[in-house]
């Protein structure tokens, strides 16, 4: 049997930067679990998997961040207007490791690596009164996808901590520099969640287990 495809509603179209956001209505509900992707189908040939942005928690809600840059479709689903605008969805899949509720977490994002892991802390904050910690890098302060949302959730839950940092620029609230500039001053999380270009993520891998963290407490995900 093939693989199940959804239709789903556009709801939201966003250009954020080099990111494309997009927001999917699904019109029934989807078992999915945190950090999980799916496979979106723009033709019978073309189909292509995208990490899933959005919580198990926001019922029939997909949202998805795309490189508009390295995705030319992405471009052309930008260009249209989300009225009557549908795509096809898989159902969820994949078992990236599920943050434990009762350990202190540190997630650290680089660019569109944020999705599996929003999708964690989304899910995760109303679970547990563990510190929750995100170091999200990118290239420019003015880009960096859903920095308002996580602003937002920093004030909502005292729990979470949270770190962007831009290696070209700066703004109110968004430093300028790498990860590991922040990674190094934090204190000692019980798990690691790493996702992003794969320079980065072996360089905070590197530097974790350095520093004596066991491999077995760090769960990493590079493109």
């Amino acid at each position: 049997m093939g693989q199940r495809f959804i239709t789903c509603q556009v709801e939201q179209l966003e250009n954020k930067g080099q990111y494309a956001l997009i927001k999917l209505r699904s019109p029934e509900p989807l078992k999915q679990m945190p950090g999980q992707y799916t496979m979106l189908r723009y033709t019978d040939t073309i189909v292509k998997p995208y990490s899933i942005a959005s919580s198990p928690n926001d019922e029939g809600l997909i949202e998805i961040c795309a490189i508009v840059s390295e995705d030319p479709t992405i471009k052309k689903i930008l260009s249209q207007k989300t009225q009557d605008l549908t795509l096809d969805i898989s159902e969820p899949a994949g078992n990236f490791e599920i943050p434990k509720a009762d350990k202190t977490a540190s997630f650290l994002a680089g660019g569109s690596g944020i999705s599996p892991l929003r999708s964690m802390i989304k899910w995760r904050l109303p679970e547990t009164k563990k510190p929750t910690t995100l170091i999200f890098g990118c290239q420019s302060a003015l880009g960096i996808p859903y920095l308002e949302d996580f602003q937002s959730l920093a004030r909502e839950y005292t729990q979470f901590h949270f770190h962007p940092i831009a290696s070209e620029d700066d703004l109110i609230g968004v430093k300028q520099g790498n990860v590991l500039d922040i990674l190094k001053s934090q204190p000692e999380a019980d798990e690691y969640f790493l996702c992003g270009p794969k320079g980065m993520i072996e360089a905070a891998n590197r530097f974790l287990i350095n520093k004596g963290i066991s491999e077995d407490l760090i769960f990493t995900d590079k493109y």
